[in-house]
């Protein structure tokens, strides 16, 4: 019904002709789940205790001064976004806007003056990693992160067990798990520069590794590659190790002691009703490893632009 035709391309706004993979294959048409009834992965809908939190982001100091900081910039920007609110509050969606335009309408790219998708970038990444962090691991500001973690323990527990059939686990979810457990695992001690959106087409991997005898001791490293900007996947250290990996049973626990189940009402739901999803897809292979990744999607929103969390074992 929908046969792959080379004519299935699109002109970017840079001159470039990309053609769909596979020899022009059309999707098939997926109608999207709207906000007010995706909680599965994005526990923050709705959640009256992250609203709260969005409030304390807001009414900080810090969030007023960056504000006042950012004045000449939204004075400068307020004449290409057409109607759109010029504030720090709303600055992913300007972010976005400025982006997916300067991407694929080349009258708007040819008129846009230089540095301003570059300040915008950086103040929607100040934003969201405002928002979508917390000062404590276990907070609601990290509730995107602790959503997306709690899949990954019990699906780590699993692998890890020979005798369980599952082998390797995929989730495809947004950006903003990425933020959290960036901060959760305490990535940007080390790397300040991960701070905020990753990019398109970005992923990270777990991948479970198996000690030498006599233990046999199971550890997990942790990669990431930030979209096609690095050319490769690089290890990253976290909760303070200096090594490549960290024990499986350490990282569990760290993480299980100090990430409550059940700061907001939806996260119960959220946890449960994660384990039937279709989101989540389990395949046997003769490797384990885990990965999460930013798909690239033509004309699409960043903010809907699905990851994927893939884990596995590596012998």
């Amino acid at each position: 019904m929908f046969p792959p035709t080379p004519r299935n391309k699109i002109t970017l706004a840079n001159g470039t002709t990309v053609t769909s993979p596979l020899g022009g294959y059309q999707y098939v048409p997926v109608e999207m789940v709207p906000d007010s009834s995706d909680t599965v992965l994005e526990s923050w809908v709705d959640c009256a205790a992250f609203k709260k939190h969005i409030t304390k982001v807001y009414s900080s100091q810090e969030f007023k001064e960056k504000a006042q900081e950012a004045k000449h910039f939204f004075g400068s920007v307020h004449d290409y976004v057409f109607g759109r609110p010029t504030t720090l509050e709303n600055i992913w969606n300007v972010y976005d806007y400025l982006n997916t335009e300067l991407v694929y309408n080349q009258t708007f790219a040819f008129r846009l003056p230089p540095t301003l998708i570059e300040q915008a970038r950086a103040l929607a990444n100040y934003h969201e990693d405002a928002v979508f962090s917390d000062k404590e691991v276990g907070g609601i500001g990290n509730i995107a992160g602790r959503t997306i973690l709690h899949p990954i323990l019990r699906s780590l527990e699993r692998i890890a067990f020979d005798d369980d059939p599952l082998r390797i686990l995929l989730i495809e979810t947004s950006y903003q798990p990425f933020i959290s457990l960036f901060h959760m695992l305490d990535v940007l001690s080390s790397r300040p520069d991960l701070a905020g959106i990753p990019n398109f087409a970005s992923a990270l991997s777990f991948e479970l590794l198996r000690g030498p005898a006599p233990e046999f001791r199971d550890f997990v490293r942790i990669k990431f590659k930030n979209g096609t900007d690095d050319s490769a996947f690089q290890t990253l250290r976290v909760l303070g190790h200096e090594d490549e990996a960290i024990p499986v049973t350490e990282f569990i626990y760290r993480l299980e002691v100090r990430v409550p189940h059940e700061a907001c009402p939806m996260t119960r739901l959220t946890f449960s009703t994660l384990q039937n999803q279709q989101t989540i897809s389990t395949t046997p292979s003769q490797t384990r490893s885990s990965g999460t990744q930013h798909a690239v999607t033509a004309g699409g929103s960043h903010s809907k632009t699905p990851s994927a969390l893939q884990l596995s074992r590596l012998r």
